[in-house]
């Protein structure tokens, strides 16, 4: 699966994404991009999802017709080691991933 990571997303939580082909939002060339300017740039480029923290991506984005999804990593920071403990939940988000969806892995609270 082709996905990019949001600005926001620590970059080390590339490690923990084996198989999969990431990128990072800045790497593209996209630091200035935001929300849906990202979205269709990184849909143009072919990537499958964009993995956030950005609860906003929920109410702020429409998803309907598109071939990208948004994968919102919902955690009580974005700090790496709190973003960590929702790995497997992603993996198997990524697994089952449609099109044109949002998925949100872990809760509020971060659990």
């Amino acid at each position: 699966m082709k996905l990019i990571l949001d600005h926001c997303v620590p970059r080390p939580l590339i490690r923990f994404l084996p198989g999969h082909d990431v990128q990072r939002a800045g790497q593209m060339g996209w630091a200035e991009l935001k929300n849906g300017k990202l979205l269709d740039a990184a849909q143009a480029a072919g990537f499958d999802a964009l993995i956030t923290v950005d609860k906003g991506f929920a109410t702020q984005q429409n998803l309907a017709g598109r071939t990208i999804s948004v994968l919102l990593l919902d955690s009580r920071d974005t700090d790496l080691d709190s973003l960590l403990p929702l790995v497997p939940a992603l993996g198997a988000a990524i697994v089952d991933l449609m099109p044109g969806t949002l998925v949100r892995v872990g809760s509020e609270k971060g659990e």
